[in-house]
């Protein structure tokens, strides 16, 4: 916290002060940098403080559930008070700074006159109050851990309250006993319903704006598209980080029961992390772990079709041209380039009588109210230097962005800061050989290395062709009518385990070998075929009547 004129900079944090205490302040110098001071008191995490205009003093609150005022000059506490009986979170106070209004984890709203000490409970919040904020008016705005907003007018009882308190020598239903706060605080009980307890003098807020629940659980599924998530009423939905979009909606179901019943085996490489911290969904993008995901399209979330199945993408890639779109079709020299296989043919699709590039329509789709939050430094320690809306980012200021963020767009392929390509993707070992109860004949092949994303049916065609397989070589017995594909009539298995046909290499290696060495699979024809439905029987109906 600093005050108006940034002369003075007070920082809380949880730096151990003995063996008992870890809650420390520091006072700093902006213009320097160098630290002027500490402040000793507090006996827990520091949450919030808030420094007079002058600079003199600062007011803090902690984890250890008191409010105290020190003298910056003096570097010492001047006053403490302990009206709350669980975490500090916010504070705020009056322009003259003899005021302050404190909340947090126990969610009452106290108001303490620095000069008298005296401490009124204005109210209690349906939830945990996360920030204070005094309007010009002297009304309270306060956001509380369920999203909502509520502004409580305050002001009107406060003058009634210390008018009646000047004319009466009895204590305030309404007021704090601080003595016995601070005895019960530093004996580790919670006070407790009683008289010492004070009754709130507003009921109802003035106005209240409802926000959205906040999300606080969440989970990647498999596919590295879809995030599970339960928000603060219990509803569990899915989010597809592709689209920004919400994908299905459970209910107030079990989150972890719902989680298994959605697990599937599929390995995709991780190119994000999420998290739920600021109680929506954040998708974070690192290099080089970003550009670490290639599928084919079908498999990233596009429809399935003749142009999309064997068509591969950089889900990272096509993440980062879509949330630059705005800037990047007008700028990128790259327009019409496949941006994942680095062709410079053109490949086009019938759309509408109009010819839409393939390449465009492989980008993703987000939302155009998407913000985007461009921050530098490690994971602990990054540090927000441009927020903005995918509509926002024009390209005016690229120079906010990494380097490879930049000369990955315009190029049109994943790139480091040099521009240099990040390599081809990870690749499999694997040994194709003749299932041990077949018929069929022995490739003459030895090792054999391909992507990881490719699927089981591609490693059969790859039998199919090196084997020379015709129809006509497929046993009588087998065939049926619909099936004009050698491929169809042959089955992968991996320990004795079934291959299912859309699975690729990497999955196979996870699930089924488990094992992190070269895979053998062997291929054989298929053993259990549907049986060849019978012929109708003969109708007993004679010709030419109904």
């Amino acid at each position: 916290a600093t005050n108006a004129s940034g002369s003075v900079v007070v920082s809380g944090s949880t730096e151990r002060v003995s063996t008992h205490a870890i809650g420390l302040l520091r006072i700093w110098d902006p213009r320097s940098g160098e630290k002027m001071g500490r402040l000793k008191g507090h006996t827990d995490n520091v949450r919030c403080v808030v420094v007079s205009a002058d600079g003199t003093k600062c007011i803090s609150g902690s984890s250890d559930a008191t409010v105290k005022v020190w003298d910056i000059g003096q570097q010492r506490c001047i006053q403490s008070f302990a009206m709350h009986s669980d975490s500090v979170w916010s504070l705020a106070t009056d322009h003259n700074f003899q005021t302050v209004f404190s909340a947090g984890r126990d969610k009452h709203v106290y108001c303490t006159d620095l000069a008298t000490a005296d401490t009124t409970c204005l109210l209690r919040a349906r939830d945990p109050v996360l920030k204070l904020v005094l309007s010009r008016e002297n009304g309270l705005w306060l956001s509380m851990t369920n999203s909502d907003l509520e502004y409580w007018d305050v002001e009107p009882v406060l003058q009634r309250e210390r008018a009646s308190r000047s004319n009466s020598r009895k204590p305030s239903v309404h007021s704090v006993n601080h003595y016995a706060r601070s005895t019960s605080l530093a004996s580790h009980t919670a006070p407790q319903q009683g008289d010492d307890q004070p009754i709130p003098i507003l009921n109802q807020p003035s106005r209240r704006i409802e926000g959205l629940p906040a999300i606080v659980k969440h989970d990647f599924l498999d596919n590295r598209r879809e995030v599970l998530v339960q928000d603060s009423v219990g509803s569990v939905s899915t989010i597809d980080v592709t689209s920004g979009r919400q994908t299905s909606n459970f209910g107030r179901v079990n989150f972890e029961e719902k989680r298994q019943e959605l697990d599937e085996q599929v390995a995709v490489p991780s190119w994000c992390t999420v998290d739920c911290k600021l109680g929506s969904l954040s998708v974070k993008l690192d290099f080089p772990q970003v550009f670490a995901c290639e599928l084919y399209a079908n498999e990233a979330g596009f429809p399935r079709g003749p142009d999309y199945d064997e068509q591969k993408v950089n889900v990272g890639l096509r993440i980062c041209r879509s949330l630059f779109r705005q800037w990047r079709l007008p700028h990128s020299d790259a327009a019409g380039r496949n941006a994942d296989s680095h062709a410079h043919s053109r490949r086009h699709v019938e759309e509408e009588d109009d010819n839409v590039e393939l390449d465009e329509m492989l980008d993703y789709s987000l939302l155009p109210s998407t913000r985007v939050i461009v921050s530098e430094g490690g994971s602990g320690s990054s540090i927000a230097i441009a927020s903005k809306t995918i509509g926002e980012w024009d390209g005016t200021d690229t120079s906010l962005l990494p380097e490879w963020m930049v000369r990955s767009i315009e190029q049109g392929y994943a790139t480091n800061d040099r521009g240099e390509p990040t390599g081809d993707a990870p690749k499999i070992g694997f040994h194709l050989v003749r299932h041990p109860t077949s018929d069929m004949k022995q490739m003459q092949q030895g090792k054999l290395n391909a992507p990881q994303i490719l699927r089981g049916r591609k490693v059969l065609s790859y039998a199919v062709s090196k084997l020379s397989l015709e129809i006509s070589s497929i046993p009588p017995h087998m065939r049926r009518p619909g099936y004009d594909q050698v491929v169809d009539y042959l089955e992968l298995l991996c320990h004795e385990k079934l291959v299912p046909p859309e699975m690729n290499l990497m999955s196979i290696r996870r699930f089924l070998a488990k094992s992190s060495d070269d895979l053998t699979l062997h291929y054989r024809w298929k053993e259990n075929w549907p049986p060849t439905p019978a012929a109708p029987a003969p109708s007993s109906v004679a010709r030419g009547f109904a």
